[in-house]
């Protein structure tokens, strides 16, 4: 005897020893191609056990009441389960596996798509090769190797991914980590708690950021945001930013963004520090307080802020600049075609100019001054050892003026004498020589030792 049959006398055989004639069997197993108190095995090899039970697939196994494997090798779990695919399995309450190879586990799982699986409760995997799990985890039709991970989870897009409780992702090759992530956009990822994202091929890590709040087109694309409570796109496209930080505002596309608090509202603006402002196009804020709000601007340093287009300002006036280099040898081979000089008005604001706007001499001017100063150096110095040579003179005749005497017995004399005039020395040797009784002669050689010069005179005396 079959053991079902066993089962089934075994079920009698106890009714009629409890003197209940009326009694049935409340659980009923039969196999192959047998039927007993509605438990119907429909197929060779398969075994089906409890009220309404069938297991009509070849080898297929149904356990519950109104259990169902259809499928061949299928096996349906629990009340009211369901496996109609091939080598599918339903295990739960009103669990279903529709399709070839799919699982369903957990009361209400579904698993539609061919190779699917959905575990967990409220589990829903409607797409090939898909896989929900976790209370209200839903992969959607259409979305093939999609997965969802966690309670109230949802995947809408293939080869994506939401691990992770209330998670949402829309688009394909796109995925969702954390807690309350929404995606929306093909080749997009989320990880953190929570995100909104909307955008193709943009990236999210953090918490509280928003990419492309209102969702229009385009507006969030190729977006990088790594940090917290960051507002990008959500006025503006914003497309091609990287945004580095917490609490910033980003409205510009191809910006970056290293910063706090910062607002950047300039297409390719750079925002580096805490409460920076960029709005102008191309502009640059680097430093605290720092706000560049002219197209192709920058600002440098704490406080700085530029008034122009086209502007570079560096710090406040409160700053003082140091640059080691500009003296170098390196600098000064640097340089090539006319020095200019630099120069500043009250503001700051530098300009270069040359000696000649200034009202002073050029390089030209100063090089013929030069060559008239030399002349009047070499005048000034010959008219130095001029007058050297006239102070020497002058002692000299001092010197000579010692003409000698000649009393009434002599015929010749002669005087040696020294004269000095202004620091000059003087020397001479004079000589007086009678010629008759009313006329004499005399004469001097004077010789100046500190300008090495000599000089003489002669006289003659008539007396009567």
């Amino acid at each position: 005897m079959r053991p079902a049959s066993i089962c089934v006398a075994a079920a009698i055989v106890l009714g009629v020893l409890l003197d209940a004639p009326s009694a049935q069997a409340q659980f009923v197993c039969v196999d192959a191609s047998n039927s007993a108190g509605g438990a119907v095995a429909g197929a060779a090899g398969s075994t089906a056990c409890g009220a309404s039970s069938a297991a009509g697939g070849a080898s297929s196994t149904a356990y519950g009441y109104v259990s169902n494997a259809a499928g061949n090798q299928a096996v349906a779990v629990g009340t009211n389960s369901s496996a109609a695919g091939w080598y599918s399995t339903a295990v739960g309450a009103d669990s279903r596996a529709s399709t070839d190879f799919a699982t369903a586990t957990g009361g209400r799982s579904t698993a539609t798509g061919l190779s699917s699986s959905a575990y967990g409760m409220d589990s829903y995997a409607y797409a090939d090769s898909s896989v929900a799990v976790g209370s209200w985890a839903v992969v959607n039709a259409g979305s093939t190797s999609g997965t969802a991970v966690g309670n109230n989870t949802t995947v809408t897009g293939v080869n994506s991914t939401a691990v992770g409780a209330f998670n949402s992702v829309t688009g394909t090759n796109s995925g969702a980590f954390g807690t309350g992530q929404t995606v929306r956009g093909n080749g997009s990822y989320a990880i953190g708690d929570p995100n909104t994202l909307n955008g193709n091929g943009s990236f999210v890590l953090g918490d509280n950021n928003t990419i492309n709040g209102t969702n229009q087109t385009g507006r969030g694309d190729n977006v990088n945001v790594v940090g917290s409570n960051n507002a990008v796109a959500g006025a503006a496209s914003a497309a091609g930013s990287s945004v580095f930080g917490s609490g910033n505002t980003v409205n510009a596309p191809n910006a970056l963004v290293m910063a706090n608090a910062a607002t950047v509202t300039g297409a390719g603006g750079i925002a580096i520090g805490n409460s920076v402002s960029v709005a102008g196009a191309n502009a640059v804020a680097v430093g605290n307080n720092s706000s560049a709000g002219f197209s192709n601007s920058a600002a440098f340093g704490n406080g700085a802020t530029v008034t122009r287009a086209n502007q570079q300002t560096f710090g406040t006036a409160g700053n003082t600049y140091t640059m080691a280099g500009i003296t170098s040898s390196a600098s000064k081979a640097a340089q090539g075609g006319t020095t200019q000089l630099v120069t500043s008005d009250g503001a700051g604001n530098l300009a270069t100019t040359t000696l000649a706007n200034l009202g002073i001499a050029s390089s030209s001017d100063l090089s013929a001054i030069n060559g008239q100063l030399a002349s009047i150096n070499g005048r000034l110095d010959d008219l130095s050892s001029r007058t050297s040579k006239v102070t020497s003179g002058v002692a000299m005749a001092f010197a000579m003026a010692g003409v000698p005497t000649l009393l009434p017995n002599e015929s010749f004399a002669v005087t040696m004498n020294y004269g000095t005039f202004e620091r000059a020395n003087g020397l001479a040797f004079n000589a007086a020589l009678r010629l008759n009784q009313n006329m004499q002669f005399n004469g001097g050689i004077g010789y100046g030792p500190d300008q090495r010069i000599a000089g003489g005179r002669v006289g003659l005396r008539l007396g009567w």
